[in-house]
C-alpha cells in the first residue's frame, strides 16, 4: 500500500476523504455543469428543509432565481431568515403534492427525514435519529396551481424534489407544469425506506413516461451496517 493510501485510509477515521479531484466523479460539479449548460435561471427546492440544497446552489455559483418550499413551521423560520439577504431566493411555506388540501407531517428527530408517510424499520435501522417524535399539520398544494404565478413563460427550470417518500405525489400534482420543466432531481429509495412509498422503477418509469431520461446519480442516504446504498437521486432531463 502506497504511503497516500495509508493516509487516506488514516484519514476516513476523522471522517475525511483525500482524493485527487476528478471532474466525471464529483457529483457537484456535474451538478454545475448540468446548471450552466442548460442556461437554468430557476430552481425550483421542493422539501427545502432548513435550506441546505439552496445554500449548496450558492456555492457552486449558481446566482440565479430559488424558490423553495418547506411545510414545517420552525425549520421555515430558518429557512426565510436565511432567504432575507437574498433577492433572488424566495420560500413558502407549504408542501407540494398531488392534490390542493391539508396534510399532517410526521417529524423525525433529525428533522430532515421528516414525511408525510409512515418511516418503515428499515429506515430507522439504519439511521435511529430518524425516527418520529410528534406531528404537525400542514397545507399541501400542487404544483400545477402556482407554477405559472412564480415561474415566467420563458424560463429553464430545474425540479429537485427530496420529500421522503412522497416524490410521485409530488410529480402527479405537476403533470402540466412538467411539459415547462427542462431538468428533475429527485430522490429515488432502492429498499422500501417510507409505507406506500414510489420505488425506484416507479419513478423512472413515471417521468420516462413523461419525456424525461435518466443522464446521472448523486449518491444519499447509506447504510453504515452493510455499506449499500438505500436512496440516491435521479438527474433527469428533459427527451
Amino acid at each position: 500500500m502506497s504511503i497516500l493510501n495509508k493516509i487516506k485510509k488514516s484519514l476516513w477515521k476523522l471522517n475525511i476523504d483525500l482524493e485527487r479531484f476528478s471532474s466525471t466523479k464529483n457529483y457537484l460539479y456535474r451538478r454545475q455543469k448540468i446548471l450552466n449548460y442548460y442556461n437554468i435561471d430557476t430552481v425550483l427546492d421542493v422539501g427545502a428543509n432548513i435550506g441546505q440544497y439552496a445554500s449548496e446552489l450558492r456555492e457552486l455559483n449558481y446566482r440565479n432565481k430559488i424558490i423553495s418550499f418547506e411545510p414545517m413551521q420552525n425549520e421555515f423560520k430558518i429557512l426565510e431568515n436565511k432567504t432575507i439577504p437574498d433577492n433572488k431566493w424566495e420560500a413558502f411555506n407549504y408542501a407540494l403534492g398531488s392534490k390542493n388540501g391539508k396534510e399532517k407531517i410526521n417529524i423525525s428527530e433529525n428533522s430532515f427525514s421528516s414525511s408525510i408517510l409512515n418511516i418503515l424499520p428499515s429506515h430507522i435501522d439504519n439511521a435511529p435519529e430518524s425516527k418520529y417524535k410528534g406531528s404537525q399539520d400542514i397545507q399541501v398544494k400542487k404544483l400545477d396551481s402556482v407554477f405559472n404565478d412564480l415561474v415566467s413563460n420563458n424560463s429553464k427550470s430545474y425540479l429537485k424534489i427530496d420529500t421522503q417518500g412522497y416524490e410521485k405525489e409530488v410529480l402527479i400534482g405537476a403533470f402540466d407544469s412538467l411539459k415547462k420543466i427542462d431538468c428533475i432531481q429527485i430522490e429515488m429509495s432502492l429498499i422500501p425506506l417510507y409505507s406506500n412509498e414510489a420505488s425506484f422503477d416507479e419513478l423512472f418509469k413515471l417521468l420516462n413516461s413523461k419525456n424525461f431520461k435518466l443522464v446521472g446519480f448523486e449518491s444519499g442516504f447509506t447504510s453504515e451496517k452493510t455499506g449499500e446504498l438505500l436512496q440516491l437521486d435521479g438527474i433527469f432531463i428533459r427527451k
